[in-house]
């Protein structure tokens, strides 16, 4: 590591020991701290985790794999710097913006930020009307999704870690956001505040149904839903929000390769099928997403 490098993480370890108090140890659940002459986040019993020379942490307690690679993130990025999603992204800082108002400090999680866009997005909008007044936390266990998210926002603290082990104290969150990706609700309450919320975005029966159509020539009109996953969140927790986001997307030829790759949909298509959608000049998308919001049931 050269001396450069070598300031950098220590610049970046001595802005992520204030938020030591989020973490506990993942193999012991014990609390943890910053080493004090290293990179490092030690726990109690002495389990010890380094701090990345691009600033984020590994935090899994035994090896992970993945299918979630760095092209799909790095394509995912880019469709999401596109505006691809923002409409999804308003409505989100619009709900957690009402939250922020009875709340000096607004503690956020993003379980499943892949390659942390919208975490990112979501933290700055809240952080343009005073600064610092969001601290933003996000785990993924794709360390190349992290990885990437860490390059681009040094303002949040990036983790890979298992979200059935969640490597954070208990109610520490205020909020926790889960796009677009699986959850855990007993870890989510374990880890959120008294009055805090769980965010979900949950993909609907029309979710990118050009690209499934496409991909699929079978696949017809088939309507797949979700309630299922929605009559889960229900079970867990009482609906303070529930709004559908609806809109049509056209994806040029410039992002048609980063459509198909940062998705898992092409995984199990012919590739004749895959050459035919990379073909095509321009396509219409539907982004249809419902996002719930809710409390804690009592007891």
């Amino acid at each position: 590591m050269s001396q450069h490098q070598h300031d950098r993480l220590r610049i970046r370890t001595k802005a992520l020991r204030q938020h030591e108090h989020l973490f506990r140890c993942p193999v012991c659940t014990a609390s943890m701290k910053f080493a004090e002459h290293s990179a490092a986040l030690v726990c109690d019993n002495h389990h010890s985790f380094d701090v990345s020379r691009h600033g984020y942490i590994n935090l899994l307690a035994g090896r992970s794999s993945t299918k979630y690679d760095k092209a799909l993130f790095q394509s995912r990025k880019r469709m999401n710097d596109s505006g691809f999603f923002q409409p999804m992204l308003a409505e989100i800082i619009d709900v957690v913006q009402e939250l922020a108002k009875e709340r000096e400090q607004l503690t956020l999680l993003d379980a499943g930020c892949g390659e942390g866009s919208h975490l990112t997005a979501i933290g700055r909008a809240l952080d343009g009307e005073k600064p610092g007044r969001c601290v933003r936390a996000g785990l993924d266990i794709a360390k190349e999704g992290v990885l990437t998210a860490a390059k681009s926002d040094r303002d949040s603290v990036w983790c890979v870690g298992d979200l059935a082990q969640a490597p954070f104290a208990d109610q520490q969150f205020d909020v926790i956001l889960n796009i677009l990706s699986p959850s855990n609700y007993a870890e989510f309450n374990r880890l959120l505040t008294a009055e805090g919320l769980v965010l979900k975005v949950i993909p609907g029966s029309g979710y990118l149904k050009e690209l499934r159509e496409m991909l699929y020539p079978d696949y017809g009109h088939k309507q797949e839903t979700n309630d299922q996953l929605l009559r889960l969140f229900t079970r867990h927790y009482e609906l303070v929000a529930q709004r559908p986001v609806q809109y049509r997307y056209q994806v040029g030829p410039a992002l048609m390769k980063d459509l198909v790759t940062m998705t898992p949909l092409a995984w199990g298509a012919a590739e004749e099928d895959i050459t035919a959608v990379l073909g095509q000049e321009t396509a219409d998308m539907t982004v249809d997403l419902m996002m719930v919001c809710g409390r804690r049931r009592p007891g």
